[in-house]
């Protein structure tokens, strides 16, 4: 253990280990002044609940489970074994990183101090170096295509959904999103990122039986043809969107395709540099796709998955993000949104409001740091 963890451990005042423990969902914590101990219930092994059997002595700085456990830790391991419980993997670095961010040890929330303690660190000679490599491709078979004909099956009518999601009738037909009325469905083509032709054809259905099944976003069938395709082949409105991305040289990355089009009702068509990856994740093709383009900066816009910024959920959140993040940070600047005043709600897209807040959103966007 490197002498800084241990300096940040031993400066962990009572004060510090109480409010670690309260936002790891530990129940009455109390401190035993007389003997300078915390007691709280069993957190290292019970999700919630558990006898009264946990201890801290400031004397030594480590825990002690007098239950299940049966043994002594120090803070990091504590993080790690709640964490454990609430099936989450955390390592060690991450807790060392939870102890500085909850006791506002840190000023940076992104920082780079989340690379992971076996990886290699890379010196500037070899990240200089790689840049020169981002344009390799990952190679995939080209997928099929269909000819626009096919879109004259659906009527050209616009939902109220939609409008109501605040996407403005110009970008609804901009992006050729149409009605199929026999399935009471949105449908939204998919274009190819190289060639602008159609790959796929999803449709948002509105019959609630259907979403509560499961079945909000699934692809069309029209006579017999299912017009799916591979989400990791391709990004959405990247075709519709490559002029201004070049222009503007950076690139925002949203889950779905409705906050694409909501990006361009807020900014204008010509101004909108957003993708949708239609899901939550990205994979070496994606990214080998993003680093083909003449791009500067790449601002990472997903859901939000936490209801405050301080509570378990945006801790697993942000460590999401920093690892995703950091996949293109030895490349571009990268950027990513971090609701810390509660402008959205949980699971809002950063667009889910309107203009004012995403544009405030942005002015107080973090960056995720590469450490070479």
């Amino acid at each position: 253990m490197s002498h800084d963890i241990i300096e940040l451990k031993e400066s962990l005042t009572i004060d510090d280990i109480m409010l670690l423990l309260t936002e790891l969902g530990a129940e009455n914590v109390h401190y035993n002044e007389r003997r300078n101990e915390i007691i709280t219930n069993t957190i290292c092994h019970n999700k919630s609940g558990g006898s009264h059997k946990l201890y801290y002595m400031q004397r030594t700085n480590m825990f002690r489970c007098f239950t299940e456990c049966s043994c002594k830790f120090d803070i990091y391991d504590l993080i790690i074994k709640v964490y454990k419980t609430h099936d989450t993997e955390v390592s060690f670095r991450d807790a060392v990183e939870y102890v500085k961010y909850k006791t506002r040890k840190t000023d940076r929330l992104f920082d780079s101090s989340f690379l992971l303690p076996n990886e290699v660190k890379k010196n500037e000679e070899l990240a200089y170096f790689k840049r020169f490599k981002r344009n390799k491709k990952v190679e995939f078979s080209e997928p099929q295509t269909h000819d626009d004909k096919i879109l004259e099956v659906f009527s050209s009518r616009h939902h109220e959904t939609f409008y109501n999601d605040g996407i403005s009738h110009e970008v609804l037909n901009a992006f050729d999103i149409k009605f199929y009325d026999k399935e009471n469905a949105v449908i939204i083509p998919h274009r190819y990122y190289k060639n602008g032709k159609i790959i796929g054809i999803k449709m948002r259905n509105l019959d609630e039986w259907k979403i509560e099944s499961g079945y909000k976003y699934i692809p069309v069938r029209v006579q017999g043809t299912l017009y799916n395709h591979a989400s990791y082949s391709n990004l959405y409105g990247l075709w519709e969107n490559k002029l201004a991305i070049n222009r503007l040289k950076k690139i925002a990355i949203f889950e779905s395709e409705k906050s694409v089009m909501q990006m361009a009702t807020m900014f204008g068509l010509e101004n909108n540099y957003a993708i949708a990856l239609s899901g939550k994740n990205i994979n070496q093709y994606q990214i080998s796709i993003l680093m083909q383009l003449d791009i500067e900066e790449v601002i990472l816009c997903l859901d939000k998955e936490y209801r405050d910024v301080d509570d378990l959920q945006a801790f697993i959140f942000k460590k999401k993000l920093v690892e995703l993040g950091r996949r293109f940070s030895n490349f571009v600047r990268v950027y990513t949104i971090w609701d810390k005043d509660g402008l959205l709600d949980y699971k809002d897209s950063p667009t889910d409001k309107d203009a004012v807040v995403f544009e405030q959103l942005l002015q107080t966007k973090e960056q995720i740091w590469c450490k070479f």
